[in-house]
């Protein structure tokens, strides 16, 4: 029977799509846990193309039987998750899995037809006089559930993908973000409601896998044979994953129609109750590969047919109206009414609070455990935890209390009186769909410097009137305030203490770490009122080598040697670190060409070639310009071909051109501009 759940029940949790479209994307394998097999990763810079995957997927597909309208996917390594995307696809892992078959297509309304035409199992509640519209014989078949597609599946003698198959077949190995690469591109797929529904599924040529798998995103999502755990990315073997042995709900995959781009995306997990019938929910087969000789398993039929019993269509919402009774309303509405109940919450004084909170208990105990439950989803834990209290100081309620409460609420849901929730949460969950989880960490870690530290009360400050407010307050105290400022703002107010001083300071910052507020407090107990107000936010990101570089960057040639040399005497270890994060190997793009030449005259051209693999573009159109053409293709050429180097050696290389970019710079040789300085050279 089909479930009467209201609206979709796939969780989707966007995640960032990267910009550009390249075929040659560096990465680091996630490190293996100790439970894991010492599965070994995959290499660095490694370039799958079509020729090379191609070539093994002939040689592979010779050892078995052929089948027809599937696609081997080879056995071996791929990159599955990803580390920017939702909780539930990290973290992202090497998985190794042997050679399968998949469908090429997603199964057709055609093919379904068959099926059931040949079993006489029940067709999808939503073909009217036994079959499909004829316009849409090519289109995916979807209003099936999970037993349904296995019930196919076992008819055909093949089964429901893995979630490991799925995505391996959907990305290919080195973990690009959609089938065709890490760009987005609309005219791919089927997405965003561009088309209003389902699409034939050979429309999309263009968006076809590595593997040349079609369809794999966008159109329908695809039930996977797995249970879904949110966590089970944590604990999953890397060898050949099948999921948890158990749950509530089984695993989707693809996205569908009015997906955006970050709800397509390949290591997208969303999920269903395995007896959803959705019509944006369909499917694909896989199969195990037979070797010539080996005995064909025969399908299994019997057991998994589902007779047709007129199903019923999905529920649909009726409209709300006056008509709906409160129980109604709060089973098709329940995000309405709990708006109404927040809204009522938080406009009432903290006298009325207690009352208010009764009401709602009524309400609850009203409509049921049930519908209760559905409601409490849309609540807050604190909101519910009140409530919950509410409820079990409630011995009896009155058909009156009843019905006086029921009449409040339904005013309420019908005029839309009820507060829209904003707060963090909401921000958070608005830039993650919009822009992916990668820039929402990044414009939220701006806000939150600014909202939540004090120390945005000191940002629009000149330097110069805050050095004679701290310059007598303990160095620690000092350098928790810079470490807390604008980089350049800070570097204006070290330039204004003492010589002394300013080496102390840097110091102490270069070994901050994260600082509970409250236990610098207790330190710091002599601090000034007004320090200790500008204290009372919260800290975190203190400090460390990299603040104490910026901030050096941008204090001038005499500040930055004059700390850089005491702290040396310190520490030596701690000043070559902050060295290293003063200059690094992009920068030497900043350099002039006679500047650029004087490197390049000290640096192993081999080095060069590994040093530039993990260089910005901006830095090799500056060396291949330096060059003549046919240096630059000799460069090029050992830059394509010297094979796959490891991130770690790529790293070792550059630092040691960037420790002879600083020998040339001690000998006068070369100069580093550092800050955002508004020189020019003439």
């Amino acid at each position: 029977m089909a479930t009467e759940t209201t609206g979709r029940l796939i969780c989707s949790l966007g995640a960032s799509a990267v910009a550009s479209d390249s075929t040659s994307e560096s990465w680091q394998p996630a490190a293996l846990t100790p439970s894991q097999p010492d599965f070994p990763s995959l290499p660095m810079h490694w370039v799958e193309t079509p020729s090379n995957q191609k070539r093994v997927v002939r040689e592979e597909t010779a050892q078995y039987l052929p089948e027809p309208g599937m696609v081997l996917i080879y056995s071996g390594a791929f990159i599955m998750g990803d580390e920017d995307g939702s909780r539930d696809e990290q973290p992202q892992r090497t998985v190794t899995l042997p050679a399968y078959w998949i469908d090429k297509f997603p199964v057709t309304n055609a093919e379904y037809k068959a099926f059931v035409d040949t079993t006489g199992h029940r067709r999808p509640p939503s073909w009217t006089n036994g079959t499909y519209r004829l316009e849409e014989k090519n289109h995916p078949v979807t209003n099936v559930n999970w037993e349904d597609a296995h019930a196919y599946a076992q008819w055909v003698g093949k089964g429901l993908p893995t979630e490991a198959e799925w995505e391996k077949a959907a990305r290919g190995t080195v973990g690009q973000t959609y089938p065709w690469g890490d760009a987005f591109r609309k005219d791919n797929v089927n997405s965003s409601n561009d088309y209003g529904g389902t699409t034939p599924v050979d429309q999309f040529a263009d968006g076809v896998s590595p593997y040349d798998v079609v369809d794999m995103v966008g159109n329908v999502q695809e039930w996977c044979e797995d249970w879904y755990y949110d966590d089970y990315y944590k604990r999953a073997p890397v060898d050949h994953p099948t999921g948890p042995d158990g749950g509530q709900y089984r695993v989707c995959r693809g996205g569908f129609y009015a997906e955006n781009r970050m709800g397509i995306r390949c290591s997208q997990r969303h999920y269903a109750p395995p007896e959803t019938m959705q019509d944006h929910i369909g499917f694909r087969c896989a199969k195990t590969p037979v070797r010539p000789g080996e005995q064909v398993p025969k399908p299994k039929v019997e057991h998994n047919v589902i007779k047709q019993v007129d199903a019923p269509a999905p529920v649909q919402r009726p409209e709300l109206t006056d008509a709906l009774s409160v129980d109604q309303i709060a089973e098709y509405y329940p995000e309405n009414v709990a708006k109404v109940l927040r809204t009522m919450i938080y406009e009432a004084s903290d006298k009325d609070r207690k009352g208010v909170i009764q009401k709602i208990a009524i309400l609850f105990i009203g409509v049921g455990q049930t519908v209760g439950a559905t409601i409490c989803k849309y609540l807050t834990d604190v909101e519910i935890e009140r409530i919950s209290q509410a409820i079990v100081e409630f011995d009896v309620v009155t058909q009156q209390q009843k019905d006086d409460v029921f009449g409040e609420i339904k005013h309420r849901v019908l005029s839309g009186s009820y507060l829209m929730q904003g707060g963090e949460g909401f921000a958070r969950g608005m830039l993650e769909k919009a822009l992916g989880p990668r820039k929402m960490k990044v414009i939220f870690g701006r806000v939150n410097s600014t909202t939540g530290s004090g120390f945005y009360l000191l940002r629009n400050v000149d330097p110069n009137q805050i050095v004679p407010f701290i310059s007598k307050e303990h160095p620690q105290t000092i350098a928790l305030i810079l470490s807390q400022l604008d980089s350049t703002q800070a570097a204006g107010v070290l330039n204004g203490l003492p010589d002394e001083l300013q080496s102390d300071v840097a110091f102490r910052i270069a070994q901050m770490d994260n600082i509970n507020p409250q236990v610098l407090r207790e330190l710091e107990s002599g601090l000034a009122r007004e320090l200790q107000n500008i204290l009372s936010g919260q800290i975190t990101e203190i400090g460390g080598p990299k603040a104490v570089a910026e901030i050096l960057n941008r204090s001038g040639r005499t500040t930055e040697k004059n700390v850089i040399e005491r702290i040396d005497k310190q520490d030596s270890t701690l000043g070559e670190q902050i060295r290293n994060q003063m200059f690094v190997y992009d920068d030497i793009a900043n350099l002039t060409d006679r500047e650029i030449q004087l490197v390049l005259d000290e640096t192993d051209f081999r080095d060069l070639a590994v040093g530039l693999k993990g260089a910005n573009e901006a830095l090799q159109a500056r060396i291949f310009k330096i060059f003549d053409d046919e240096k630059t293709a000799k460069l090029k050429e050992e830059i394509q071909f010297s094979g796959p180097v490891r991130m770690s050696d790529v790293e070792e290389v550059q630092l040691r051109t960037v420790k002879t970019v600083r020998q040339l710079e001690e000998a006068g040789k070369i100069t580093i501009v550092r800050g955002d300085s508004n020189d020019v050279f003439v």
